[in-house]
């Protein structure tokens, strides 16, 4: 019973959409209670793939969904890049361009904080290339306050993951 609650669970999490992943409705504590690991890399990958593979183009507004304010990157290039620029870069990048994300790993590293790890190889044509990049990526829990109400405070039950670093390394 146990492994078809999480295969259940497994296959709910690969049909959320990016609004489901990010609404107070999303319990992230009943995910791990099933399968912690497996149903962490499979809500991280789904995250860093819809990150990668969104065309942000038309609605910039929908990186606040994903982008911590004080993200920052080190390229592949090894220079510090800011939010600004990776903001410009998502905007801007090809709306074709894909990536397979594979040997994903995930590591709690505090109980707000996940560090993510993957190899990215590009498609092209239907083709996976044999190298890509090796990258790395932050994620830290964004908790959010209710307006006041009767003077007093309410903390929302409003919990969602923002990217607060990455690093790609040309491999």
């Amino acid at each position: 019973m146990q492994i078809d609650t999480f295969n259940e669970k497994q296959n709910e999490l690969k049909q959320l959409t990016l609004e489901q992943l990010q609404q107070p409705a999303f319990e992230f504590t009943e995910a791990l209670s099933v399968n912690g690991l497996a149903l962490l890399q499979d809500y991280f990958h789904n995250l860093e793939e819809k990150l990668l593979h969104s065309d942000f183009s038309l609605a910039e507004n929908d990186l606040n969904l994903f982008l911590h304010p004080d993200l920052f990157e080190i390229s592949p290039q090894g220079k510090y890049t800011n939010r600004n620029d990776i903001v410009c870069w998502l905007m801007t990048k090809p709306r074709v361009q894909r990536c397979q994300l594979c040997q994903f790993r995930v590591t709690v590293i505090s109980p707000v904080d996940v560090l993510v790890c993957y190899q990215a190889n590009s498609i092209k044509d239907g083709v996976v290339k044999n190298t890509g990049s090796l990258r790395s990526s932050i994620w830290t829990k964004n908790k959010t306050k209710t307006s006041v109400i009767s003077n007093t405070y309410q903390r929302s039950s409003s919990h969602h993951w923002l990217l607060r670093f990455h690093q790609a390394t040309v491999n």
